[in-house]
Formats: structure tokens, sequence, C-alpha cells
């Protein structure tokens, strides 16, 4: 039992250091591409990372679930039509 809860353990040290390695490299790229990116596309087809890449272009909030990203973002461009 012990060895299986540590062999438990260890994949999901693993599972985090991926997700927190992937988050790096995505704030990095972000970091580098500045306000030059560019969307297109219907926001509803966008996965949550994409949500959060627009958010961060608009300077709003870019915490919480795919649905609240899509309010948030939809809210902002109903506010700012220009």
């Amino acid at each position: 039992q012990d060895a299986a809860r540590e062999v438990k353990a260890k994949k999901k040290a693993e599972v985090v250091a991926r997700k927190v390695s992937k988050q790096a490299d995505r704030i990095t790229w972000q970091a580098a591409q500045g306000s030059d990116v560019h969307f297109s596309g219907a926001l509803s087809t966008k996965g949550k990372e994409d949500l959060i890449d627009v958010a961060n272009q608009l300077k709003i909030e870019t915490t919480g679930t795919k649905l609240e990203l899509l309010k948030a973002i939809r809210a902002h461009f109903d506010a700012h039509t220009e």
C-alpha cells in the first residue's frame, strides 16, 4: 500500500511539474510576442489557454473557468466597441 501511494504521489508530482513548466513556457512566449499577437475565429472555439492569451492582451482578469473567461472577454468587447 505504501509503495502504491508513493508511486501515485510521484506521478501526481510529475504532472504538476509538467503543468508548471508548460505555464512558464506560455508566459515566456506571451512576453516575447508583446502586443503583436492577432487572434481570429470565434471565441467559443478557443481553448482555455487561448482565452487566457486574449484576456491578457485585453488587460482583463485571466482566472476562472473557460465560460467565465468567455463572459469577461465578451463583456469587454461589448463595453469597448471601437
